[in-house]
């Protein structure tokens, strides 16, 4: 009997030996990095630089990219042209682009990258082209365009901050 208890500890003992190394794991410092790709700001750099190379004021199409990076971002578009191209980028959360164009041509690019961001751009009245850049960096910005003239027919607009608003009436 002394011997089967023996033999017994002793199996028990080989098996909860081999039990407990098959449980721990090898760490490595190995990460999957894309190239390129290491750091967030490397990122929104890649992605802020697809979106403005995809304009291009000769295009035949009536088109609208759309970026939307983060949540409870909205796009309202409603554009009346014969060509129009029209770039949106939002890297961050509960931004809102409201876009009411009329022109025979649009190019336009809204980048906004921060939170709470706002950019409203109406044009009631026909125009013969629209050329807009904007670009919203920080938080709590608010642009507000309206209308269009020979003044703001080529505008290029960078808000950096917090909390500034802008009204922008053209008449």
């Amino acid at each position: 009997m002394k011997t089967i208890f023996k033999l017994l500890i002793a199996v028990s003992i080989l098996i909860s030996n081999n039990l407990v190394t098959a449980q721990t794991f090898e760490t490595t410092d190995t990460t999957n990095h894309i190239s390129g790709f290491e750091t967030q700001a490397s990122q929104e750099n890649f992605l802020l630089s697809q979106g403005a190379a995809t304009v291009n004021l000769t295009t035949t199409n009536k088109s609208i990219f759309i970026a939307q990076i983060g949540d409870g971002n909205d796009l309202i578009s409603n554009s009346k042209s014969l060509e129009s191209t029209i770039v949106i980028v939002q890297n961050g959360d509960e931004n809102l682009a409201v876009l009411d164009l009329n022109s025979e041509k649009i190019q336009e690019t809204v980048i906004q990258h921060g939170d709470n961001n706002t950019f409203l751009d109406y044009s009631p009245f026909k125009s013969d082209v629209r050329n807009a850049t904007i670009n919203q960096t920080g938080d709590n910005q608010n642009l507000t365009m309206f209308g269009t003239n020979a003044l703001s027919e080529k505008i290029k607009i960078s808000m950096q901050g917090q909390d500034q608003s802008i009204i922008i009436r053209n008449f």
